[in-house]
């Protein structure tokens, strides 16, 4: 799937109900859970209800597509395990690891390939 396919699906996905998922963590960190839920045409990621643990999040954040689309190619780069990549990532924006999951997770429930 390409980034608006993705996106489209996540967003569908979110709609019908919030959901929860963890973080994919590339280390050997333990994946935290947070919600997902969706509001107009952009993403809401807020700490998790029922799983645990948790992330720690003040406040909501919003992922629009432009965040997505500007992360989704570096998906397959670091799931094939390219090192340094956070450090770049990271300054696209502050919700990669949300992205990365959610990219993930979208993947897995979906039963589509890269």
């Amino acid at each position: 799937m390409n980034p608006s396919e993705t996106w489209q699906y996540i967003l569908t996905k979110a709609n019908s109900r919030s959901f929860e998922i963890p973080t994919t963590p590339q280390n050997k960190r333990i994946p935290k859970w947070f919600s997902v839920s969706r509001n107009d045409e952009y993403i809401v990621v807020a700490n998790a209800k029922t799983n645990s643990p948790s992330v720690s999040l003040k406040n909501e954040r919003r992922i629009t597509f432009s965040d997505f689309e500007s992360i989704f190619d570096y998906y397959e780069i670091r799931k094939n395990g390219a090192k340094g990549i956070s450090k770049e990532v990271a300054a696209k924006s502050m919700n990669s690891a949300y992205i990365f999951a959610l990219i993930d997770d979208a993947y897995k429930t979906a039963a589509i390939s890269v």
